[in-house]
């Protein structure tokens, strides 16, 4: 949906994170705490939806897309 990381520029990668971020997570690449440099020293090996995952794992965050009312 986002596009894989070997087919994306830099800032073309950060965009699409950011967007994946806030359309599952309601947070920005910037709420995430990590700078660029560090967001892609840590995930920028991964497609955007892995490392959103991976990260929303680590720090046990619930997807703003869930319907529970």
């Amino acid at each position: 949906m986002y596009g894989e990381k070997k087919l994306m520029g830099r800032q073309e990668y950060l965009s699409a994170t950011d967007k994946c971020l806030m359309n599952n997570y309601s947070i920005s690449l910037l709420d995430s705490g990590y700078s660029d440099d560090e967001w892609l020293s840590r995930f920028g090996d991964l497609d955007i939806e892995d490392a959103v995952e991976l990260y929303a794992e680590k720090y046990d965050l619930r997807r703003s897309d869930d319907r529970f009312y």
